[in-house]
């Protein structure tokens, strides 16, 4: 597997190189601003960034002189709590994000090993993986899909997450895949998919997948996107190809 300029390149299974590192970005997600050693000298740079904190804080450095008319304190004070107050609030917010992206990387997703489906943590989903997802859990990576328990192999997805549309959109896997609907059929198959470099184009997928000697061509009917949510649709199973911060949604 490589990743070149004209494309990603994804064998199906292949997920490591042979020194046993992973070819792409894991599924690891942060949406967090700061950790305990950047919150303080990051929140006060992001905070005197804004002009009323920046003037004030100008008034307070003028206010140190022998000549100034009042106290330095008379501006120190309401600075002082404003900042402080400003500090609190996106200490909370930013231990809220932590404790989502916590909640959303050990989700259980359903991945290929030793011939069927086990859990897995979100996290450790790797570009590669053969996964399936179930009636109304959330798609955990950018996926091609390959099958889906009805027969012609469409598959019905809830994208309100991702573009607060609420009606069901249609993906359809490719006829030569659509029998892959077990996980022996699935440990079995082997294929080779070229697709976009990551992007955040939600409605542009362009790549091809090598099955033997015969390519097909892919487009975004055969994507899932990481978010939307499986509905009307017993199960789906795909091949994992954009992982974490590389996924559209991110």
């Amino acid at each position: 597997m490589s990743s070149q300029d004209s494309g990603r390149t994804v064998i199906v299974h292949k997920t490591r190189d042979d020194k046993g590192k992973r070819l792409f970005v894991d599924n690891k997600i942060s949406t967090t601003k700061y950790n305990f050693l950047t919150f303080i000298p990051l929140n006060l740079f992001f905070q005197f960034t804004r002009i009323a904190n920046f003037y004030f804080l100008i008034i307070v450095l003028l206010l140190q002189f022998s000549w100034a008319p009042i106290s330095a304190s008379v501006a120190v004070v309401p600075l002082v709590i404003v900042i402080g107050f400003t500090m609190v609030r996106d200490g909370v917010e930013d231990l809220l994000r932590w404790k989502s992206d916590k909640k959303i990387n050990n989700s259980t997703a359903h991945y290929l090993r030793n011939g069927q489906f086990e859990d897995i943590a979100w996290k450790d989903i790797s570009v590669g993986d053969v996964i399936q997802i179930k009636k109304d859990e959330q798609v955990p990576a950018d996926i091609v899909v390959l099958s889906s328990s009805n027969d012609d192999g469409i598959t019905y997805i809830d994208t309100c997450n991702l573009d607060g549309e609420t009606n069901l959109k249609i993906r359809q896997a490719l006829v030569p895949t659509q029998y892959l609907t077990t996980a022996p059929k699935c440990s079995e198959f082997n294929a080779t998919i070229v697709c976009d470099q990551p992007n955040n184009l939600l409605y542009t997928f362009n790549g091809y997948i090598k099955i033997g000697a015969e390519q097909h061509s892919l487009e975004n009917r055969q994507i899932l996107l990481r978010g939307c949510v499986l509905r009307n649709t017993h199960w789906a199973n795909g091949v994992v190809v954009y992982t974490g911060k590389e996924s559209k949604i991110m």
